[in-house]
This record gives C-alpha cells, structure tokens and sequence, in this order.
C-alpha cells in the first residue's frame, strides 16, 4: 500500500518547547506597535486616511480656540484641552471616510 503522507511520519516529527524558547524568544509588543500597525493597515485600504485625521484634529483644535477667543479666557488652557480631546477624537474616528 501506497504512503500517502509524503514520506512524512507522526515519529520523526520531535518539537522542542525548550530550545525554542531559549535561542529566540518573542519581542514584546508595546501598545503604541499596535496601534501603528493598525494604521498602517488602514492607510493601505484608505489612503487619505492621513488627511482625515490632520483634518479631525485642526478642527478640533480650532474649534477650542475660537471658543476662548469668543469668552476671552487664557487660550493657553484651552489648547492643552483641545489637543488633548483632538488626540482623542482622531483616535475614536471612524476607519471608513
């Protein structure tokens, strides 16, 4: 009878944990690798994805300005606030423009 595994058998096949573990183990991946990685994927399905959030952001950021222009207050603590909700506005934009 024919073998139909290829020459290849459950025996010869060793795994070791050990070795492994030893000579190479896994980089840790910060969160911040992640997140880049997300981006890149998604700036490979949408390209003007850089633009969309340059564009939440100033936005944003404009928007908290002219408010402290409007209400004369100190602009200085309102653009530590704007860019602050700017980070977190561009980070909660959605992926499909």
């Amino acid at each position: 009878m024919p073998d139909r595994t290829g020459g290849l058998s459950i025996i010869n096949c060793t795994y070791n944990n050990e070795a492994m573990s030893e000579s190479n183990p896994p980089g840790k991946r910060r969160f911040y690798q992640n997140v880049l990685d997300a981006y890149r994927l998604t700036k490979r399905t949408y390209p003007a994805l850089p633009w969309i959030l340059l564009g939440t952001a100033a936005a944003i950021i404009g928007a908290f300005m002219l408010t402290a222009w409007i209400i004369h207050r100190s602009w200085i603590g309102w653009l530590i606030f704007s860019i602050l909700t700017a980070i977190t506005a561009v980070l909660c934009t959605p992926e499909s423009p």
